[in-house]
Protein backbone atom coordinates (compact mmCIF):
# COMPACT_ATOMS: atom_id res chain seq x y z
CA UNK A 1 0.00 0.00 0.00
CA UNK A 2 2.59 2.14 0.77
CA UNK A 3 4.16 1.26 -2.40
CA UNK A 4 0.90 2.24 -4.06
CA UNK A 5 0.96 5.72 -2.34
CA UNK A 6 4.77 6.58 -3.40
CA UNK A 7 3.81 5.42 -6.93
CA UNK A 8 0.71 7.66 -6.60
CA UNK A 9 2.28 10.80 -5.00
CA UNK A 10 5.06 10.79 -7.72
CA UNK A 11 2.59 9.85 -10.78
CA UNK A 12 0.91 13.24 -9.39
CA UNK A 13 4.20 15.34 -8.64
CA UNK A 14 4.92 14.23 -12.59
CA UNK A 15 1.57 15.37 -14.19
CA UNK A 16 1.65 18.90 -12.19
CA UNK A 17 5.57 19.41 -13.71
CA UNK A 18 4.01 18.26 -16.94
CA UNK A 19 0.73 20.66 -16.70
CA UNK A 20 2.94 22.98 -15.36
CA UNK A 21 5.63 23.14 -18.27
CA UNK A 22 2.67 23.27 -20.33
CA UNK A 23 1.30 26.28 -18.96
CA UNK A 24 4.67 28.21 -19.00
CA UNK A 25 5.40 27.26 -22.72
CA UNK A 26 1.99 28.67 -23.64
CA UNK A 27 2.49 31.92 -21.91
CA UNK A 28 6.07 32.00 -24.08
CA UNK A 29 4.09 31.27 -27.14
CA UNK A 30 1.59 34.01 -27.10
CA UNK A 31 2.49 37.18 -29.25
CA UNK A 32 -1.19 38.73 -30.05
CA UNK A 33 -2.80 40.94 -27.58
CA UNK A 34 -6.58 42.16 -28.00
CA UNK A 35 -8.22 44.89 -26.53
CA UNK A 36 -11.69 46.49 -26.81
CA UNK A 37 -10.52 50.42 -25.95
CA UNK A 38 -14.19 51.85 -25.87
CA UNK A 39 -15.60 49.01 -24.07
CA UNK A 40 -18.15 47.98 -26.82
CA UNK A 41 -17.20 44.30 -26.98
CA UNK A 42 -15.46 44.65 -30.23
CA UNK A 43 -12.13 44.10 -30.63
CA UNK A 44 -10.75 48.03 -31.94
CA UNK A 45 -6.82 47.08 -31.26
CA UNK A 46 -4.95 44.52 -31.56
CA UNK A 47 -0.97 43.93 -30.05
CA UNK A 48 1.54 41.67 -31.55
CA UNK A 49 5.16 40.26 -29.79
CA UNK A 50 7.82 38.86 -30.59
CA UNK A 51 9.39 35.58 -28.65
CA UNK A 52 11.00 38.54 -26.37
CA UNK A 53 8.04 40.19 -25.87
CA UNK A 54 8.90 42.95 -28.23
CA UNK A 55 6.18 44.87 -29.90
CA UNK A 56 6.28 43.93 -33.62
CA UNK A 57 2.81 45.77 -35.03
CA UNK A 58 -0.45 47.70 -33.82
CA UNK A 59 -3.65 47.03 -35.88
CA UNK A 60 -5.94 49.17 -34.83
CA UNK A 61 -9.94 49.36 -35.93
CA UNK A 62 -11.74 52.62 -34.72
CA UNK A 63 -15.26 52.23 -36.99
CA UNK A 64 -15.37 47.98 -35.99
CA UNK A 65 -15.66 47.16 -39.09
CA UNK A 66 -13.37 44.38 -38.75
CA UNK A 67 -10.72 45.65 -40.86
CA UNK A 68 -7.55 47.56 -39.34
CA UNK A 69 -7.32 51.04 -40.91
CA UNK A 70 -4.54 51.72 -39.37
CA UNK A 71 -1.30 49.22 -39.10
CA UNK A 72 2.21 50.69 -36.73
CA UNK A 73 5.13 48.53 -37.29
CA UNK A 74 7.95 48.55 -35.17
CA UNK A 75 11.39 47.45 -35.20
CA UNK A 76 13.45 46.62 -32.08
CA UNK A 77 10.54 48.35 -30.35
CA UNK A 78 10.45 51.47 -32.04
CA UNK A 79 8.16 51.88 -34.85
CA UNK A 80 9.40 52.33 -37.98
CA UNK A 81 6.41 52.71 -40.48
CA UNK A 82 2.15 53.16 -40.49
CA UNK A 83 -0.21 52.41 -42.84
CA UNK A 84 -3.41 53.92 -43.08
CA UNK A 85 -6.73 53.16 -45.05
CA UNK A 86 -7.67 57.47 -44.96
CA UNK A 87 -10.76 56.68 -46.67
CA UNK A 88 -12.34 54.12 -45.25
CA UNK A 89 -12.25 51.59 -48.56
CA UNK A 90 -10.33 48.84 -47.01
CA UNK A 91 -7.42 49.66 -48.89
CA UNK A 92 -4.05 51.10 -47.45
CA UNK A 93 -3.40 54.60 -49.11
CA UNK A 94 -1.06 56.39 -47.16
CA UNK A 95 2.21 55.03 -45.48
CA UNK A 96 4.31 57.03 -43.01
CA UNK A 97 8.08 56.13 -42.72
CA UNK A 98 9.49 56.56 -39.16
CA UNK A 99 13.38 57.02 -38.22
CA UNK A 100 14.61 58.01 -34.62
CA UNK A 101 10.97 58.40 -33.63
CA UNK A 102 10.41 61.09 -36.42
CA UNK A 103 8.51 60.79 -39.47
CA UNK A 104 10.92 61.38 -42.76
CA UNK A 105 8.76 60.27 -45.45
CA UNK A 106 4.75 60.00 -46.59
CA UNK A 107 3.68 57.74 -49.24
CA UNK A 108 0.21 58.27 -51.20
CA UNK A 109 -0.95 55.82 -53.13
CA UNK A 110 -4.68 56.10 -55.35
CA UNK A 111 -7.02 53.03 -55.56
CA UNK A 112 -5.05 50.83 -57.57
CA UNK A 113 -2.18 50.99 -55.21
CA UNK A 114 0.10 53.14 -57.47
CA UNK A 115 2.17 55.27 -55.62
CA UNK A 116 1.05 59.03 -56.72
CA UNK A 117 2.27 61.16 -53.88
CA UNK A 118 5.68 61.43 -51.93
CA UNK A 119 6.57 64.15 -48.80
CA UNK A 120 9.45 64.22 -47.51
CA UNK A 121 10.04 65.74 -43.71
CA UNK A 122 13.25 67.47 -42.32
CA UNK A 123 14.86 66.84 -39.29
CA UNK A 124 12.12 68.41 -37.14
CA UNK A 125 9.44 66.71 -39.27
CA UNK A 126 8.23 69.85 -41.18
CA UNK A 127 7.75 69.40 -44.97
CA UNK A 128 10.55 69.73 -46.94
CA UNK A 129 9.58 68.32 -50.63
CA UNK A 130 6.44 66.85 -51.70
CA UNK A 131 6.29 65.31 -55.27
CA UNK A 132 3.18 64.79 -57.34
CA UNK A 133 1.83 62.39 -59.72
CA UNK A 134 -1.04 64.31 -61.31
CA UNK A 135 -2.00 62.26 -64.17
CA UNK A 136 -1.65 58.50 -62.93
CA UNK A 137 1.31 57.66 -65.28
CA UNK A 138 4.00 56.84 -62.44
CA UNK A 139 5.93 60.10 -63.15
CA UNK A 140 6.09 63.00 -61.07
CA UNK A 141 5.04 65.49 -62.97
CA UNK A 142 4.29 68.08 -59.62
CA UNK A 143 7.24 69.54 -56.92
CA UNK A 144 6.76 71.41 -54.45
CA UNK A 145 9.87 72.68 -52.38
CA UNK A 146 9.26 73.87 -48.68
CA UNK A 147 11.98 75.79 -46.49
CA UNK A 148 11.38 74.98 -42.56
CA UNK A 149 8.12 74.07 -43.42
CA UNK A 150 6.76 77.03 -45.63
CA UNK A 151 6.47 76.51 -48.99
CA UNK A 152 8.88 78.85 -51.59
CA UNK A 153 8.48 76.89 -54.97
CA UNK A 154 7.36 74.43 -57.19
CA UNK A 155 7.70 72.88 -60.31
CA UNK A 156 5.17 71.39 -63.26
CA UNK A 157 5.95 69.28 -65.98
CA UNK A 158 2.27 69.68 -68.01
CA UNK A 159 3.26 68.47 -71.08
CA UNK A 160 4.05 64.95 -69.37
CA UNK A 161 7.30 64.85 -71.38
CA UNK A 162 9.65 64.73 -68.48
CA UNK A 163 10.74 68.02 -68.45
CA UNK A 164 9.73 71.09 -66.36
CA UNK A 165 7.51 73.75 -67.78
CA UNK A 166 6.16 75.40 -65.13
CA UNK A 167 8.02 77.35 -62.31
CA UNK A 168 6.51 79.13 -59.17
CA UNK A 169 7.62 81.03 -56.51
CA UNK A 170 6.00 81.21 -53.14
CA UNK A 171 6.01 83.96 -50.51
CA UNK A 172 3.99 83.41 -47.28
CA UNK A 173 2.36 80.27 -48.83
CA UNK A 174 1.14 82.20 -51.67
CA UNK A 175 2.47 82.21 -55.12
CA UNK A 176 4.15 85.83 -56.56
CA UNK A 177 5.47 84.35 -59.35
CA UNK A 178 5.04 81.99 -62.16
CA UNK A 179 6.98 81.02 -65.39
CA UNK A 180 6.10 79.12 -68.22
CA UNK A 181 7.40 77.03 -71.06
CA UNK A 182 5.19 77.35 -73.71
CA UNK A 183 7.90 75.82 -76.78
CA UNK A 184 9.69 73.48 -74.70
CA UNK A 185 12.70 74.74 -75.26
CA UNK A 186 13.76 74.95 -71.54
CA UNK A 187 13.22 79.03 -71.13
CA UNK A 188 10.91 80.51 -69.80
CA UNK A 189 8.46 82.66 -72.10
CA UNK A 190 5.63 83.87 -70.00
CA UNK A 191 5.98 85.26 -66.38
CA UNK A 192 3.45 86.43 -64.33
CA UNK A 193 3.68 87.97 -61.24
CA UNK A 194 1.01 88.00 -58.11
CA UNK A 195 -0.14 89.18 -55.31
CA UNK A 196 -1.95 87.01 -52.58
CA UNK A 197 -2.88 84.84 -55.34
CA UNK A 198 -4.07 86.85 -58.08
CA UNK A 199 -1.80 88.35 -61.09
CA UNK A 200 -0.80 91.72 -61.47
CA UNK A 201 1.80 91.79 -64.40
CA UNK A 202 2.30 89.05 -67.15
CA UNK A 203 4.81 89.01 -69.86
CA UNK A 204 4.84 86.84 -72.67
CA UNK A 205 7.41 85.50 -75.43
CA UNK A 206 4.68 84.54 -78.56
CA UNK A 207 7.28 84.86 -81.03
CA UNK A 208 9.79 83.08 -79.13
CA UNK A 209 12.80 85.32 -79.91
CA UNK A 210 13.57 85.81 -75.96
CA UNK A 211 12.11 89.02 -76.23
CA UNK A 212 8.68 89.80 -74.49
CA UNK A 213 6.72 91.13 -76.87
CA UNK A 214 2.93 91.38 -74.78
CA UNK A 215 2.53 93.07 -71.55
CA UNK A 216 -0.46 92.54 -69.30
CA UNK A 217 -1.52 94.24 -66.36
CA UNK A 218 -4.11 93.25 -63.91
CA UNK A 219 -6.15 95.21 -60.85
CA UNK A 220 -8.24 93.03 -58.56
CA UNK A 221 -6.98 89.38 -60.62
CA UNK A 222 -9.41 91.09 -63.51
CA UNK A 223 -7.48 92.56 -66.72
CA UNK A 224 -6.54 96.41 -66.63
CA UNK A 225 -4.46 97.38 -69.66
CA UNK A 226 -2.28 95.07 -72.12
CA UNK A 227 0.53 96.32 -74.96
CA UNK A 228 1.92 94.62 -77.65
CA UNK A 229 4.44 94.49 -80.78
CA UNK A 230 2.31 92.83 -83.43
CA UNK A 231 5.32 93.41 -85.53
CA UNK A 232 8.34 92.31 -83.46
CA UNK A 233 10.18 94.78 -83.97
CA UNK A 234 10.98 95.72 -80.04
CA UNK A 235 8.40 98.82 -79.94
CA UNK A 236 5.26 98.25 -78.91
CA UNK A 237 2.53 99.24 -81.39
CA UNK A 238 -0.89 98.03 -79.78
CA UNK A 239 -2.60 99.58 -76.70
CA UNK A 240 -5.44 98.25 -74.88
CA UNK A 241 -7.41 98.97 -71.93
CA UNK A 242 -10.23 97.82 -69.63
CA UNK A 243 -12.34 99.06 -66.96
CA UNK A 244 -13.02 97.84 -63.08
CA UNK A 245 -14.98 94.95 -64.67
CA UNK A 246 -12.35 93.34 -66.60
CA UNK A 247 -13.72 94.26 -70.09
CA UNK A 248 -12.48 95.77 -73.08
CA UNK A 249 -13.17 99.73 -72.88
CA UNK A 250 -10.56 101.15 -75.64
CA UNK A 251 -7.64 100.13 -78.13
CA UNK A 252 -5.10 102.21 -79.88
CA UNK A 253 -2.97 100.99 -82.60
CA UNK A 254 0.16 102.21 -84.22
CA UNK A 255 -1.31 100.34 -87.53
CA UNK A 256 1.10 102.19 -90.06
CA UNK A 257 4.38 101.04 -87.92
CA UNK A 258 5.36 104.80 -87.85
CA UNK A 259 6.05 105.16 -84.08
CA UNK A 260 2.80 107.06 -84.31
CA UNK A 261 -1.18 106.01 -82.99
CA UNK A 262 -3.29 106.14 -85.60
CA UNK A 263 -5.96 103.75 -85.10
CA UNK A 264 -8.23 103.93 -81.67
CA UNK A 265 -11.32 101.13 -81.26
CA UNK A 266 -13.84 101.93 -78.07
CA UNK A 267 -15.98 99.77 -76.88
CA UNK A 268 -19.32 98.95 -74.88
CA UNK A 269 -19.71 96.14 -72.55
CA UNK A 270 -16.92 94.67 -74.27
CA UNK A 271 -17.79 94.95 -77.72
CA UNK A 272 -16.47 97.59 -80.29
CA UNK A 273 -19.23 100.50 -81.37
CA UNK A 274 -16.17 103.34 -83.16
CA UNK A 275 -13.27 103.07 -84.63
CA UNK A 276 -10.87 106.81 -85.05
CA UNK A 277 -8.37 106.54 -87.76
CA UNK A 278 -5.74 108.98 -88.56
CA UNK A 279 -4.88 107.37 -92.42
CA UNK A 280 -2.91 110.16 -93.44
CA UNK A 281 -0.56 110.37 -90.84
CA UNK A 282 -0.71 113.74 -89.64
CA UNK A 283 -2.26 113.25 -86.26
CA UNK A 284 -5.97 113.94 -86.76
CA UNK A 285 -7.86 111.66 -86.86
CA UNK A 286 -9.95 112.36 -90.12
CA UNK A 287 -12.21 108.61 -90.25
CA UNK A 288 -14.49 107.36 -87.83
CA UNK A 289 -16.64 104.50 -88.06
CA UNK A 290 -19.39 103.79 -86.05
CA UNK A 291 -20.34 99.65 -85.32
CA UNK A 292 -23.13 97.16 -84.56
CA UNK A 293 -23.21 94.23 -83.96
CA UNK A 294 -19.27 93.42 -84.42
CA UNK A 295 -20.48 95.23 -88.07
CA UNK A 296 -19.45 98.22 -89.43
CA UNK A 297 -22.49 100.36 -90.66
CA UNK A 298 -21.00 103.79 -91.38
CA UNK A 299 -17.81 105.90 -91.72
CA UNK A 300 -17.60 109.32 -91.19
CA UNK A 301 -14.63 111.35 -92.86
CA UNK A 302 -13.67 114.94 -92.10
CA UNK A 303 -11.08 115.95 -94.98
CA UNK A 304 -10.99 119.87 -94.21
CA UNK A 305 -10.41 118.61 -90.37
CA UNK A 306 -12.65 120.94 -89.50
CA UNK A 307 -14.54 118.57 -86.97
CA UNK A 308 -17.57 117.99 -89.03
CA UNK A 309 -17.97 114.96 -91.33
CA UNK A 310 -17.57 115.71 -95.11
CA UNK A 311 -18.09 112.13 -96.65
CA UNK A 312 -20.50 109.45 -95.11
CA UNK A 313 -20.27 106.13 -95.78
CA UNK A 314 -22.85 103.46 -94.93
CA UNK A 315 -22.70 100.00 -95.75
CA UNK A 316 -25.01 96.58 -95.42
CA UNK A 317 -24.34 93.52 -93.25
CA UNK A 318 -22.29 92.07 -95.22
CA UNK A 319 -19.43 94.89 -94.99
CA UNK A 320 -20.38 95.84 -98.60
CA UNK A 321 -20.73 99.65 -99.26
CA UNK A 322 -24.39 100.87 -99.74
CA UNK A 323 -24.28 104.07 -100.45
CA UNK A 324 -21.80 107.29 -100.06
CA UNK A 325 -22.40 110.57 -99.62
CA UNK A 326 -20.03 113.71 -100.27
CA UNK A 327 -19.79 117.76 -98.90
CA UNK A 328 -17.08 118.19 -101.51
CA UNK A 329 -17.21 122.20 -100.87
CA UNK A 330 -17.35 122.21 -97.14
CA UNK A 331 -20.22 123.93 -97.34
CA UNK A 332 -22.38 121.41 -94.70
CA UNK A 333 -24.22 120.31 -97.78
CA UNK A 334 -24.13 116.98 -99.21
CA UNK A 335 -24.64 117.30 -103.04
CA UNK A 336 -22.85 114.19 -104.31
CA UNK A 337 -23.82 110.79 -103.62
CA UNK A 338 -23.14 107.47 -104.53
CA UNK A 339 -25.46 104.30 -104.52
CA UNK A 340 -23.79 100.61 -104.86
CA UNK A 341 -26.37 98.72 -104.10
CA UNK A 342 -28.48 98.59 -107.27
CA UNK A 343 -28.23 95.61 -108.84
CA UNK A 344 -28.26 97.26 -112.48
CA UNK A 345 -25.59 98.96 -111.90
CA UNK A 346 -22.26 98.85 -109.78
CA UNK A 347 -22.03 102.74 -109.03
CA UNK A 348 -24.88 105.52 -109.67
CA UNK A 349 -23.34 109.12 -108.61
CA UNK A 350 -25.55 112.12 -108.45
CA UNK A 351 -24.78 115.88 -107.89
CA UNK A 352 -26.76 118.28 -106.64
CA UNK A 353 -24.37 120.71 -108.27
CA UNK A 354 -26.18 124.45 -106.87
CA UNK A 355 -27.76 122.69 -103.50
CA UNK A 356 -31.37 122.93 -104.51
CA UNK A 357 -32.36 119.57 -103.55
CA UNK A 358 -32.95 118.74 -107.31
CA UNK A 359 -30.35 116.24 -109.06
CA UNK A 360 -28.61 117.66 -111.86
CA UNK A 361 -26.21 115.35 -112.72
CA UNK A 362 -26.23 111.13 -112.55
CA UNK A 363 -23.87 108.83 -113.69
CA UNK A 364 -24.31 104.94 -113.95
CA UNK A 365 -21.76 103.03 -114.05
CA UNK A 366 -21.12 98.98 -115.00
CA UNK A 367 -17.87 97.72 -113.68
CA UNK A 368 -16.02 101.17 -113.03
CA UNK A 369 -17.32 102.31 -116.46
CA UNK A 370 -19.30 105.39 -117.46
CA UNK A 371 -22.33 103.92 -119.02
CA UNK A 372 -25.45 106.20 -118.80
CA UNK A 373 -25.79 110.16 -117.70
CA UNK A 374 -28.62 111.88 -116.57
CA UNK A 375 -28.46 116.33 -117.08
CA UNK A 376 -31.06 118.16 -115.52
CA UNK A 377 -29.70 121.58 -117.36
CA UNK A 378 -32.07 124.00 -115.42
CA UNK A 379 -33.00 122.49 -112.13
CA UNK A 380 -36.14 121.59 -112.16
CA UNK A 381 -35.79 118.43 -111.02
CA UNK A 382 -37.04 117.19 -114.51
CA UNK A 383 -34.73 115.09 -116.90
CA UNK A 384 -33.05 117.50 -119.64
CA UNK A 385 -31.00 114.81 -121.44
CA UNK A 386 -29.87 111.25 -120.92
CA UNK A 387 -26.67 110.13 -122.31
CA UNK A 388 -25.61 106.38 -123.22
CA UNK A 389 -21.54 105.28 -123.52
CA UNK A 390 -19.77 102.40 -125.16
CA UNK A 391 -17.45 100.39 -123.14
CA UNK A 392 -14.24 102.86 -124.37
CA UNK A 393 -16.41 105.66 -122.78
CA UNK A 394 -17.40 107.29 -126.02
CA UNK A 395 -20.26 108.50 -126.25
CA UNK A 396 -23.03 106.30 -127.82
CA UNK A 397 -26.65 107.34 -127.51
CA UNK A 398 -28.13 111.10 -126.15
CA UNK A 399 -31.89 111.95 -125.64
CA UNK A 400 -32.69 115.52 -125.19
CA UNK A 401 -35.97 115.62 -123.27
CA UNK A 402 -38.85 118.25 -122.66
CA UNK A 403 -40.61 117.61 -119.17
CA UNK A 404 -39.61 114.11 -119.03
CA UNK A 405 -41.07 113.37 -122.54
CA UNK A 406 -38.10 112.53 -125.60
CA UNK A 407 -37.66 115.12 -128.34
CA UNK A 408 -34.81 113.87 -129.97
CA UNK A 409 -32.05 110.97 -129.69
CA UNK A 410 -28.96 111.38 -131.22
CA UNK A 411 -26.43 108.02 -132.18
CA UNK A 412 -22.75 108.30 -132.61
CA UNK A 413 -20.28 105.82 -133.81
CA UNK A 414 -17.14 104.41 -131.55
CA UNK A 415 -15.71 107.96 -132.22
CA UNK A 416 -18.54 110.57 -130.91
CA UNK A 417 -19.42 111.20 -134.20
CA UNK A 418 -23.09 111.49 -134.50
CA UNK A 419 -24.63 108.96 -137.33
CA UNK A 420 -28.21 109.48 -136.94
CA UNK A 421 -30.75 111.36 -135.31
CA UNK A 422 -34.56 110.88 -134.44
CA UNK A 423 -36.92 113.58 -132.90
CA UNK A 424 -40.45 113.58 -131.78
CA UNK A 425 -41.55 117.17 -132.82
CA UNK A 426 -44.98 117.82 -131.88
CA UNK A 427 -44.27 115.80 -128.68
CA UNK A 428 -46.87 113.45 -128.64
CA UNK A 429 -44.32 110.33 -128.04
CA UNK A 430 -44.41 109.37 -131.70
CA UNK A 431 -40.89 109.77 -134.13
CA UNK A 432 -41.71 111.84 -136.41
CA UNK A 433 -38.42 113.17 -137.88
CA UNK A 434 -35.00 111.48 -138.81
CA UNK A 435 -31.37 112.91 -139.55
CA UNK A 436 -29.28 110.61 -140.90
CA UNK A 437 -25.24 111.78 -141.31
CA UNK A 438 -21.90 110.54 -142.98
CA UNK A 439 -19.09 111.36 -141.30
CA UNK A 440 -20.72 113.85 -138.95
CA UNK A 441 -22.42 115.77 -141.81
CA UNK A 442 -26.07 115.65 -142.70
CA UNK A 443 -27.21 113.60 -145.50
CA UNK A 444 -31.17 112.70 -145.04
CA UNK A 445 -33.84 113.71 -143.16
CA UNK A 446 -36.91 112.17 -143.07
CA UNK A 447 -40.25 113.10 -141.75
CA UNK A 448 -43.51 112.08 -140.98
CA UNK A 449 -45.97 114.73 -141.70
CA UNK A 450 -49.39 113.45 -141.13
CA UNK A 451 -48.17 111.20 -138.07
CA UNK A 452 -49.06 107.34 -138.74
CA UNK A 453 -45.51 106.77 -138.13
CA UNK A 454 -44.34 106.29 -141.43
CA UNK A 455 -41.82 108.88 -143.08
CA UNK A 456 -43.65 110.75 -146.44
CA UNK A 457 -41.02 113.40 -146.58
CA UNK A 458 -36.99 112.79 -147.47
CA UNK A 459 -34.87 115.39 -148.35
CA UNK A 460 -31.56 114.79 -149.31
CA UNK A 461 -28.61 117.40 -148.49
CA UNK A 462 -25.13 118.34 -149.80
CA UNK A 463 -21.99 119.05 -148.00
CA UNK A 464 -22.70 122.39 -147.29
CA UNK A 465 -26.16 121.45 -145.73
CA UNK A 466 -28.22 122.58 -148.92
CA UNK A 467 -31.30 120.59 -150.40
CA UNK A 468 -30.22 118.80 -153.58
CA UNK A 469 -33.44 116.33 -153.47
CA UNK A 470 -36.77 116.11 -151.82
CA UNK A 471 -39.29 114.05 -152.14
CA UNK A 472 -42.96 113.61 -151.14
CA UNK A 473 -45.42 110.98 -150.64
CA UNK A 474 -48.91 112.96 -151.60
CA UNK A 475 -50.59 109.29 -150.83
CA UNK A 476 -49.59 108.68 -147.77
CA UNK A 477 -48.74 104.53 -149.38
CA UNK A 478 -44.79 104.53 -148.59
CA UNK A 479 -43.64 105.44 -152.14
CA UNK A 480 -42.45 109.05 -152.92
CA UNK A 481 -44.92 110.71 -155.49
CA UNK A 482 -43.30 113.73 -156.30
CA UNK A 483 -39.12 114.80 -156.68
CA UNK A 484 -37.75 117.61 -156.79
CA UNK A 485 -34.10 117.66 -157.31
CA UNK A 486 -31.12 120.42 -156.75
CA UNK A 487 -34.10 122.22 -154.80
CA UNK A 488 -32.80 125.09 -153.73
CA UNK A 489 -32.26 125.41 -149.80
CA UNK A 490 -34.67 127.38 -147.73
CA UNK A 491 -37.26 127.08 -150.64
CA UNK A 492 -40.50 124.01 -151.16
CA UNK A 493 -41.96 123.00 -154.10
CA UNK A 494 -45.62 121.89 -152.69
CA UNK A 495 -47.45 123.38 -149.89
Amino acid sequence: MKNFNKAKIIFCLFFVTIVCFSLSDTALAEKRIEKDLDKDGQIDQVLIYNDAGTILKVEIDKDNDGYSERVQLYKDGKPYRIDRDTDNNRRIDCIDYIKNQKRVCQERLNSTGNLIQVTLFNKNEQISVIKKDSTNNKRFDIHYYYKNGVLTSSTKDTNNDGKVNVWTIFENQMPVEQKQDQNKDGKPDTITLLSKGVPIEQRKDTDFDDQFDVWTKFSNGLLASRQKDTDFDGKFDYFAFFDDTGLLVKTKEDSSRDGKIDRIMYFKLGKPYKIECDNDGNDFFETISLIKNNIIIRNLIDKNQDGKPDVKVFFDKNQNRKKLISDLNFDGYFETAQVYDNPAWSMILSQDINADKNIDVKLFYANTILKQKELDDNSDGIIDCVEYYHNTGAIEKLEEMDQGTIVITWFYDDKEVPIRAEEDKNRDGMVDLWYFYNKGVLKIVEEDTNLDGQPDLWEEYDETQAVVKREKDLDFDGMPDFVDVNVIAGTESWN
